[in-house]
C-alpha cells in the first residue's frame, strides 16, 4: 500500500514500493512516488438575484445576505463576498442595483466566482407637503391666480418635479365655465401624485350705466333727443350691449303725452332663458293651479315667480229650450232641454 510523505495539501505525496524475489531467495526492489494534485476549481450554487422596494419612507431596504452553498471535490472551501459581510446578516442596501461577488477557494488555490445583483425599487409616491387650495365659486373677475408655493417631499428625491396644467370647460356663456386645475409631482423614479381643483366661473353682477338722463316735463316742440352718450361698464364685459326703447303713453289730448324712455345694458351673462311649468293656451281643471315661471342666465343663477289659475263652474245656465208640443187630452208628453253647470242639476216646469 502507498504510504502518505507528505500531506500536502497540494501535491499530497505518497510513497509505493515494489520487491521482486525469485526462487533462490534473491530479490530487487523499485520505488514510486506519486503526487496528488488537486486543479479542479469549487462549484457554486448561487440563490437568484433579490429586488425589493423601498422601506417605507426611506430611500434604500434591509436586505438579509443570503447563505452560499459551495462544493469541492477534495477538502473545504473558504467563501468571501465584495461586501465582506457574512450570511444572514443584515445589510441595508441604497435605491439601484448592487452587484455582490462572492469568491470560493479551496486549499489548492482553486477558486470561483459569481456575481448576483440586489435590486432596491423606489415605489413610493411624492407626498404634496401644503394644503392644496379647495374647491371654489367665484365671479369672473376674481379669479384666483396660479398658487407658486406648491411644493411636494419624496423618500428619495430631494427636488421633485411640480407640473400645473389648467383646463377650461364653457359654459352657457362667455364669462361663465369651469376650471379645472391639476397639480401632479413625479419623483426621478416615474412615481407620481396628482391633486385636482375645480373653480366654478361666474357673472352675477348686473352692468352699470352712466349718463342716464334725469326725469325731466318739456314743450311739445322741444322734446330732447336721444342721448347718444349712454355708457355702460361691467365687471368682465368690456364691450357691453345697450339697448334703447321708447314708449308713448297717451295724455288728455294730443300734444300731452308721457314717453318712457328704458336703456338696458346686458353683459356677456345676461341673457336669460325662461321656462314655464303650463304651455301658454293650455287647458285648466276646475280649481287652483299654480303656474311658475323660471329664468336662468348664463352662469346658471335663477330666480322664479309663480302665480294662481283658478277655474270655477260658475250658475248653471239653460243650453236648449223644451219645444213646444200639441197633443190630445190624456195623452203622454216628453219634453227634453239641455243645461250647463256643475251638477246635479234639476229642472222645474
Amino acid at each position: 500500500e502507498p504510504v502518505l510523505i507528505d500531506a500536502g495539501p497540494c501535491p499530497m505525496i505518497y510513497e509505493r514500493t515494489y520487491t521482486v524475489k525469485d526462487t533462490s531467495g534473491n530479490e530487487a526492489m523499485c520505488m514510486q512516488t506519486i503526487h496528488v494534485n488537486d486543479t479542479t476549481n469549487p462549484i457554486f450554487d448561487c440563490p437568484a438575484n433579490i429586488t425589493v422596494s423601498t422601506t417605507d419612507g426611506a430611500c434604500s431596504a434591509e436586505i438579509v445576505i443570503p447563505s452560499i452553498d459551495v462544493t469541492d471535490n477534495c477538502g473545504t472551501v473558504s467563501v468571501t463576498n465584495s461586501l465582506s459581510v457574512s450570511s444572514q446578516d443584515l445589510v441595508v442596501f441604497p435605491v439601484g442595483d448592487t452587484p455582490i461577488k462572492f469568491y470560493a477557494e479551496d486549499a489548492c488555490g482553486n477558486d470561483s466566482m459569481e456575481v448576483r445583483t440586489i435590486t432596491i425599487e423606489d415605489t413610493t409616491a411624492p407626498t404634496f407637503v401644503e394644503a392644496l387650495p379647495a374647491d371654489a365659486t367665484v365671479e369672473c373677475d376674481a379669479i384666483p391666480a396660479e398658487p407658486t408655493d406648491v411644493t411636494a417631499t419624496d423618500n428619495c428625491d430631494e427636488d421633485v418635479d411640480i407640473e400645473f396644467n389648467e383646463e377650461r370647460t364653457n359654459g352657457d356663456c362667455e364669462d361663465s365655465y369651469t376650471l379645472t386645475r391639476t397639480y401632479t409631482a413625479t419623483d426621478n423614479c416615474g412615481n407620481s401624485t396628482q391633486a385636482t381643483q375645480t373653480i366654478t366661473v361666474i357673472d352675477s353682477t348686473d352692468p352699470v350705466l352712466a349718463n342716464v338722463p334725469a326725469d325731466v316735463t318739456a314743450e311739445c316742440d322741444d322734446i330732447p333727443a336721444e342721448p347718444t352718450n349712454v355708457t355702460a361698464t361691467d365687471n368682465c364685459d368690456a364691450t357691453v350691449e345697450i339697448d334703447f326703447n321708447e314708449e308713448r303713453t297717451p295724455g288728455t289730448c294730443a300734444d300731452g303725452y308721457n314717453l318712457v324712455r328704458t336703456w338696458t345694458a346686458t353683459d356677456n351673462c345676461g341673457t336669460a332663458m325662461v321656462t314655464s311649468s303650463h304651455a301658454s293656451g293650455a287647458t285648466f281643471p276646475l280649481g287652483t293651479t299654480v303656474v311658475t315661471y323660471t329664468a336662468t342666465d348664463g352662469s346658471g343663477l335663477t330666480t322664479n315667480c309663480s302665480f294662481n289659475v283658478t277655474i270655477t263652474g260658475g250658475p248653471p245656465a239653460i243650453i236648449t229650450d223644451p219645444t213646444s208640443q200639441s197633443i190630445c187630452v190624456g195623452d203622454p208628453v216628453t219634453f227634453s232641454g239641455a243645461a250647463s253647470g256643475n251638477g246635479p242639476i234639476s229642472f222645474q216646469w
